[in-house]
């Protein structure tokens, strides 16, 4: 022991330890010190407050390993505790192993210690949550690994010693994958582990071709796990929706479909809207929780509408009909069909549509905005993921104050972008389109 704590290299080894846990930890500084609300957020809405509390905790804690896990199915195997019977007599091996050959030494302390730190579960709301005691998985698993070798060691000189460890492992690597398959079949974690999307993409891989075009909804285009399953549709067009805010409705023969009906149980309806639909596949559970649709778009309506241009960029033609009068307690809901047609660069920019209610007949100066509308477009599927070959369908609804005054009104729209608010010019003098005028009536 003495020759442990007394020699040179030790300490260099901790020093060196030492120096470079400080250059990685010297972001987390910084930001703490620039941000300090923001880093401790987190921290002051789990961590306990009462001693009373921490010493239930350390109960709780003590349970998780060998008698009762957290019962949160979201982010555990329910009730589950980390060590089943095969993983107890590995660790208990393991614990008396380590003890015995490093008791001089003291490295076994470092084993130990390692396991305390990293329990700040116990300062938490959630002792026994297997996320916040991650950190336990290094020292844990030495352990185990340790309670493995002394088996093998121990029957070294029959030749058989590596039979128990490995009937061990194999015992609790069965224990887990039941456990984890009856997790799975959780009805609540059905799409918070995204199967549905998963399952969906694997009978789309299989069913279209190559150069299919690949719709999914609810899921914006930026959807992590839509971007992850990209790569196992290519070459296929893939493209997220959520059709409760937008159509996406491309100008091509034939376009694919993927919704979840328990999400959007009208989704069929409104694609109906755009041509003919074909139901080619409903998850076999009742109630189905998915579809998968075949469309054939009919987008011709579309070119005898008159087309606004916005900076050479976006195109939009109105599908509604404005009327003449309207309640004033009345929402005036303005659908356009839109497109891209030119280079948008950067995803960041939110291209944001305007719709304004001025005096009517309009005057030529101190124009004054009586109602206003300011909508980004399409946030689910942005104008960057647009294409000049795709038609986005989306509503708007003007709600007019109040306190507005019965009478005519002039309708103008127009697009600006956030965050400079710049607007999208129609022509050298014009950034905004005039509509027809509405009469507001009590």
């Amino acid at each position: 022991m003495t020759f442990y704590f007394y020699d040179r290299r030790l300490w260099r080894h901790i020093a060196w330890s030492g120096l470079i846990a400080f250059i990685v930890c010297i972001p987390m500084f910084l930001y703490w010190l620039t941000y300090p609300d923001l880093a401790f957020q987190r921290f002051s809405g789990v961590a306990i407050s009462s001693i009373d509390r921490f010493f239930a905790n350390i109960g709780e804690w003590l349970r998780m390993w060998t008698i009762e896990g957290d019962w949160f199915e979201h982010h555990n195997i329910p009730l589950r505790p980390v060590l089943d019977t095969p993983l107890v007599i590995l660790v208990v091996v393991g614990f008396i192993g380590l003890f015995i050959h490093t008791w001089r030494t003291g490295q076994w302390l470092w084993i130990i210690g390692l396991l305390g730190v990293s329990a700040v579960g116990i300062l938490t709301t959630h002792a026994n949550s297997l996320i916040r005691n991650i950190g336990s998985v290094i020292p844990v698993s030495l352990i185990i690994g340790y309670g493995a070798w002394m088996m093998t060691h121990m029957g070294k000189r029959w030749r058989i010693g590596w039979i128990i460890p490995t009937f061990l492992l194999a015992w609790a690597g069965i224990n887990s994958l039941n456990a984890v398959t009856a997790w799975l079949d959780v009805p609540a974690l059905y799409t918070r582990m995204e199967r549905h999307i998963g399952q969906g993409v694997a009978y789309l891989r299989h069913n279209t071709p190559l150069d299919a075009w690949l719709y999914f909804s609810p899921f914006s285009s930026s959807h992590p796990v839509l971007r992850f399953h990209r790569e196992a549709l290519r070459p296929r067009l893939v493209n997220g929706l959520d059709a409760t805010v937008c159509q996406v409705i491309p100008d091509v023969p034939e376009a694919w479909y993927f919704g979840i009906t328990q999400w959007d149980a009208h989704f069929e309806e409104r694609l109906r809207l755009w041509g003919d639909v074909q139901r080619v596949y409903t998850e076999p559970v009742n109630p189905h929780r998915y579809a998968i649709y075949v469309l054939q778009p009919n987008v011709t309506m579309l070119g005898a509408i008159q087309s606004i241009i916005f900076g050479e960029k976006l195109e939009l033609r109105l599908l509604s009909t404005i009327p003449q009068t309207i309640s004033k307690r009345a929402t005036l809901d303005i659908t356009f069909a839109m497109r891209r047609i030119g280079d948008i660069s950067d995803p960041l920019e939110i291209y944001t549509l305007f719709v304004h209610a001025y005096d009517f007949p309009l005057p030529t100066e101190n124009v004054i905005v009586r109602a206003q509308l300011d909508a980004p477009l399409c946030h689910s599927t942005p104008p960057y993921d647009w294409r000049e070959d795709e038609w986005v369908i989306e509503s708007f609804s003007l709600v007019f104050p109040p306190e507005l005054a019965v009478g005519t009104y002039q309708l103008a729209m127009g697009i600006y972008i956030q965050p400079s608010f710049a607007r999208l010019p129609i022509s050298t003098t014009r950034d905004s389109y005039l509509l027809s005028s509405i009469t507001l009536e009590e």
